[in-house]
């Protein structure tokens, strides 16, 4: 998969990010829904970070992973939605949000550059919203098949 994106660090997203650009690339992606992962990691991530700073570090990676992945109309639609949640936020006074965004454009020239010097090869033309629902319907199509 050419890297580890590195600018997900500390923690949540690079899984996502991993997953994705296999997927793209053309690699099988199978759902297990028996299976188990124990991750020893969740432990020190828990014990190392507040329940806020995972929270923020979350938000801040699902920025990075749309910002990354989308494009197209696929793009132009989470930036009305990003402008829509920007506003709506501040009602709400839900200023964590504002925090992550912040902690986004600090890394936002890196994330650029990166993408600019690991340009993303795709076997697939396939966009994030397809393959989301793909993957909606293997899932429904396995549980139908295993009831």
């Amino acid at each position: 998969l050419d890297y580890f994106a590195e600018f997900y660090s500390p923690y949540y997203g690079e899984d996502n990010d991993l997953g994705h650009r296999a997927w793209r690339k053309g690699w099988s992606s199978i759902y297990e829904p028996k299976s188990h992962c124990y991750h020893e990691g969740s432990t020190t991530i828990k014990s190392s970070s507040s329940k806020k700073r995972i929270r923020l570090i979350s938000r801040r990676n699902k920025i990075i992973f749309h910002n990354y992945h989308l494009d197209g109309i696929s793009r132009v639609l989470f930036k009305l939605k990003f402008y829509i949640d920007f506003l709506t936020r501040w009602m709400i006074g839900d200023f964590q949000y504002y925090q992550g965004l912040k902690l986004y454009y600090s890394l936002k020239k890196e994330i650029d550059l990166h993408k600019k010097e690991n340009p993303l090869k795709y076997k697939t033309s396939e966009t994030l919203q397809t393959i989301l629902r793909k993957m909606n319907e293997e899932n429904l199509l396995h549980e139908r098949v295993n009831q």
